[in-house]
């Protein structure tokens, strides 16, 4: 089965004044003009400081701030993400705030590996840092087969049980195949939110039963049960 091509953009990966969480950031791309060749382009809409924010090809992390409320593993998520990324000695506005402050360093530099823009206007994305981002060149579509989908921020997410896997209609059939595998064995293995996922037989009782000190359950259930 061929592999399905993506679009590589480069830029920075930014936290300060932002709200990071599990399986999404904000990327400054180097050559906005890029994301014009993306289906549903239209829908991106860049900030002041030209950064979007992306959402992560496949995976979903607990809520760490959906409105008002949260789910159990949401911070958890949003550290080792930002941890693996290279961020450290992040400062947030105050106890309660998930607004970063300060990080250590201010930006990261990779790419994203994309194809298209969700309703939202989110770049749907595979991350890519270090040596292999360094040796895609931008502007150009590449085949995303197994040995790079591997070297995937998303992946990782993935094998450490760190996120749950969830796709959308359009992810090519080899990317489900390979990413649901990587998925099945951490849970095989109780990695991450698969140590107390309930997701299969859990009981709402109130919002105290989905929150922060609640039931860890697939995010796409929780806002519809909050």
């Amino acid at each position: 089965m061929a592999s399905p091509s993506y679009l590589v953009i480069k830029g920075n990966f930014v936290v300060v004044g932002k709200e990071p969480d599990g399986d999404s950031v904000r990327f400054i791309a180097d050559n906005l003009d890029l994301y014009r060749h993306l289906q549903r382009a239209y829908r991106i809409k860049p900030s002041r400081d030209n950064s979007v924010q992306l959402r992560f090809e496949s995976v979903d992390a607990t809520e760490l701030h959906y409105g008002s409320a949260a789910q159990p593993l949401g911070a958890e998520a949003r550290d080792t993400l930002l941890s693996w990324m290279g961020f450290s000695h992040i400062v947030y506005l105050n106890d309660h705030s998930t607004m970063v402050k300060s990080a250590d360093p201010a930006s990261i530099p990779g790419a994203i590996l994309t194809r298209a823009a969700e309703a939202n206007g989110r770049p749907v994305s595979y991350i890519v840092l270090d040596q292999q981002a360094s040796q895609l060149e931008e502007g150009t579509w590449v085949n995303v087969g197994e040995d790079l989908l591997k070297e995937t921020i998303n992946s990782r997410l993935l094998t450490s049980g760190m996120a749950y896997y969830t796709v959308y209609t359009s992810t090519p059939l080899v990317h489900r195949q390979l990413l649901r595998e990587a998925a099945a064995a951490a849970c095989k293995a109780e990695l991450g939110v698969w140590q107390s996922d309930v997701t299969s037989d859990f009981v709402l009782e109130d919002q105290s039963s989905i929150g922060p000190k609640g039931q860890v359950i697939l995010p796409k259930l929780f806002p519809r049960d909050k």
